[in-house]
């Protein structure tokens, strides 16, 4: 059998042995009895890593690992030992199928043909299209170069693929040229799997956990990027150690065409009464404010003077109409800083203690890049031109 079929078969039998460990260990933690032991899953791991040898794929440690796995597989009656030992057991075949999908060398290109969604927008339908990808054995490479959306002109102005001005590619991979033949896929548009903003994933800390985790391992920041954050995170109260409340606040664009079916954003003044709200109850003495209204800004300004801190210079005037991205043709907003300000704004607010937004795509991401808040608060109140209080008619 050819090495590359080989690698076929390793592939789909590690997944196929991953999804059955879960289905087994949903039974086994409510208590009740499973046919095959952890255990026997150890064990199987053990024969397909020998069979990954035969194709010259040795991960350093991973037999180490492998044995450490098999003898605490044994020690399970204790109920509190079971979710360490479930998170070392993905974390082992999440190696082994990883090594498997690098040596396989399928590709999934992920373009998204759309001019008006901002960049947290694009990181989200990444993310489900990376996440797809994955698992069914492809490489991920987000491709912005060959897609018709504001950051392919940014891409051919700066000749570089825009993504990795902000993010490391997935695997680390740059888009082939030229793509190899019957071995890679295109993928366009919204995947049907992806975090959102909608109220049964912002309010689901199990969903945002497992999002979490793909965004720390496959979707890190480029170095270049990376300095800039850990600079600013160093500015102002975080540099302080001081508690702050992030605040993100959308207004221009969205809240002046109300697009349809996209979620409806709070006022300025529901805004500001709720800050004011959560830095009395959660002990913040700072608050963090992310937005691109000036109205807003001003807004927060007059309320909290000193205790406001922000790290934006670009800000968008009374526009009239149309998206953000009309604006910047027409204010010719450099792009390229307007989105590290941006990126900038999400990872600040990862970094604060408490957290409020609108349900936007902007929240999302904030939520995905921290790793816990003390208190998360998000406006439901509906969606434009469906049920919100302009548009309901009873």
């Amino acid at each position: 059998m050819k090495q590359l079929n080989i690698a076929d078969e390793l592939f789909n039998q590690l997944r196929q042995v991953k999804m059955l460990f879960a289905n087994d260990m949903a039974v086994y933690s409510s208590g009740r009895p499973v046919g095959n032991d952890p255990a026997d899953y150890v064990a199987v791991l053990r024969e397909l890593y020998k069979a990954m040898g035969h194709i010259g794929l040795y991960l350093e440690g991973m037999e180490q690992n492998i044995e450490n796995l098999y003898s605490r597989s044994g020690c399970l009656g204790d109920l509190e030992k079971v979710p360490a030992f479930f998170e070392s057991f993905y974390g082992v075949i999440g190696e082994m199928l990883s090594a498997i999908v690098r040596y396989r060398e399928y590709y999934c290109i992920i373009q998204r043909d759309d001019q008006i969604p901002g960049l947290a927008s694009h990181m989200i339908t990444n993310l489900g299209h990376m996440a797809m990808a994955i698992s069914e054995g492809y490489i991920p490479v987000i491709d912005m170069v060959n897609a018709d959306n504001s950051f392919a002109g940014l891409s051919r102005s700066l000749g570089k693929n825009a993504w990795e001005l902000f993010f490391r590619q997935p695997f680390d991979k740059p888009l082939p040229s030229p793509l190899p033949a019957h071995r890679h896929i295109v993928k366009k548009g919204i995947p049907p799997v992806m975090p959102n903003y909608d109220m049964d994933f912002l309010t689901n800390p199990a969903l945002v956990d497992r999002w979490r985790r793909l965004v720390k391992k496959h979707m890190p920041f480029s170095p270049s990027i990376q300095g800039k954050l850990d600079l600013a995170a160093q500015s102002g109260p975080f540099h302080t150690g001081s508690r702050v409340l992030g605040v993100l606040c959308r207004g221009t664009d969205y809240t002046l065409t109300r697009p349809y079916n996209h979620p409806v954003q709070p006022t300025i003044n529901e805004a500001l009464a709720k800050a004011e709200e959560a830095m009395g109850e959660h002990g913040c003495k700072y608050l963090y404010l992310a937005t691109e209204d000036p109205k807003i800004l001003s807004a927060f300004q007059e309320r909290f003077r000193g205790a406001l801190f922000v790290t934006q210079d670009i800000y968008y005037p009374d526009m009239g109409g149309g998206s953000l991205n009309d604006a910047n043709k027409k204010f010719q907003i450099d792009l390229y800083r307007k989105n590290e300000e941006y990126l900038t704004a999400l990872y600040l607010l990862s970094r604060c203690h408490c957290l409020i937004g609108g349900r936007t795509s902007g929240t999302v991401m904030a939520l995905l890049f921290a790793s816990r808040f003390d208190y998360f608060y998000v406006w439901n109140k509906g969606r434009y031109g469906v049920d919100d209080t302009f548009t309901v008619l009873f």
